[in-house]
């Protein structure tokens, strides 16, 4: 486990310091907040595993919760990952990934397809301990909780599930809308068309869901 603290930019991993890693409990004014608690070390090394495949600025929004923050937030699971108790959890997105034709709206689309499909990416973040993955409007969910199989949910995540294709045009417009930080609103997207994934104009295939479960909540 490692020490997140807010204000103290010690690096724990090459690209991520301890305040970038920080709960965000205290700032949002729950009394229950600490200021520094203790981060699963493999889901630590999973996100340095995306940054360094995409090599692009990763901003983490979410970590540590306290359980009236956790409480706080509409749809989350009374046992989150996302809490002090279990601290395996890590929201994050790529910079520019709301803006098609950036390096990190690229690199969100090929994430998800690396995800889904159990890519060479998903191969390298199951081996260090993935086994919780989250797709939303603006930001993406991992976490290391302890079992032997990938969780996934989120945005279409059943439609994948199922081996329907995903469109591109899905994905632009969803992020380009804003989510409070841990609210679900998997399922309650407006039906969508369905079509072939593509990244920079170039077929990449159809996304298929990985995980065990279609459950809402983290």
């Amino acid at each position: 486990m490692a020490i997140a603290r807010k204000g103290v930019h010690k690096k724990i991993t090459k690209n991520f310091t301890q305040h970038e890693l920080r709960s965000r409990s205290l700032e949002r004014g729950f009394s229950d907040g600490i200021e520094d608690f203790n981060l699963d070390d493999d889901i630590i090394e999973c996100l340095q595993i995306i940054r360094d495949y995409y090599g692009i600025p990763i901003t983490v929004s979410s970590t540590g919760r306290s359980p009236k923050h956790n409480a706080s937030l509409k749809g989350s699971a009374t046992n989150s990952q996302h809490l002090y108790k279990n601290g395996t959890a890590i929201d994050f997105s790529f910079v520019g990934m709301k803006t098609k034709g950036t390096k990190g709206y690229e690199a969100a689309i090929h994430y998800t397809h690396q995800m889904a499909n159990k890519g060479e990416l998903y191969d390298l973040c199951f081996e260090k301990g993935l086994r919780g993955v989250g797709y939303y409007n603006s930001f993406f969910h991992i976490d290391a909780r302890k079992q032997s199989h990938l969780s996934t949910w989120g945005i279409g995540a059943r439609d994948m599930r199922l081996g329907k294709t995903f469109n591109l045009d899905i994905l632009t417009t969803l992020f380009n809308k804003d989510d409070e930080d841990g609210i679900i609103d998997a399922g309650h997207n407006p039906i969508v068309k369905w079509g072939i994934l593509t990244l920079g104009g170039i077929i990449i295939g159809k996304i298929i869901h990985s995980g065990m479960s279609d459950h809402k909540k983290r």
